[in-house]
């Protein structure tokens, strides 16, 4: 992320904007993740109607169950770090739920700073960067696996409760969150061929 470039032409934000969304995010995508004022007050009105809704677990729920179906690497990253059993259903592990509410609870940060105390964001994102780091077998690719079954959630889960504007600036915060959680201090990026050989590249 912190390798891939942010600035983007009219001519790409156009495109990026027409364009149909395909089964995998481009690399080039990864630029279109510039939020403006009203990006942002999407993504407020987003997370709070997903909070008053009640589907924070519901949703990374939904979100760890398609992630470990579609790249079982990743299952066994979580068990090799004592958080599920591969002998259990992990919806129903009770570290994989206190997991879950660990996360909602770093999303909810990020926006609670993001909006009142934008200089100490940053800080607290290193320190999630950095304790990924510290995770044995954790690859860059990881977060873009985890954000695309997000999306997929989050989608499903809120429907129509939520407008195309509020759903696109959503996207572009998860592939912010991509970026920002991937910078080079923490993981290098992938190439576009080491990306296409790995078998965790999301998939719809």
């Amino acid at each position: 992320m912190g390798c891939l470039s942010s600035s983007l032409t009219a001519e790409s934000h156009l495109k990026f904007a027409s364009r149909r969304r395909s089964s995998a995010w481009e690399i080039s995508d990864f630029g279109a993740a510039v939020l403006n004022a009203e990006d942002w007050a999407n993504v407020f009105t987003v997370s709070n109607i997903i909070r008053s809704q009640g589907l924070e677990m519901d949703i990374l729920a939904s979100t760890f169950e398609r992630l470990f179906n579609k790249h079982p690497k990743t299952r066994i990253l979580f068990a090799d770090a004592g958080i599920i059993s591969l002998t259990e259903e992990p919806k129903v592990e009770a570290r994989l739920r206190a997991h879950v509410r660990e996360i909602a609870s770093a999303i909810n940060r990020i926006l609670e700073l993001k909006g009142s105390d934008p200089d100490a964001l940053e800080p607290y994102l290193k320190e999630i960067r950095m304790l990924h780091r510290r995770i044995k077998g954790f690859q860059f690719i990881y977060f873009e696996s985890f954000a695309h079954c997000y999306e997929h959630a989050f989608t499903n889960l809120l429907g129509s409760a939520i407008s195309r504007q509020q759903k696109q600036a959503y996207h572009k915060f998860l592939i912010y969150l991509y970026k920002v959680l991937s910078k080079e201090d923490n993981l290098a990026p992938p190439t576009k061929d080491q990306a296409r050989r790995s078998d965790v590249v999301p998939t719809k």
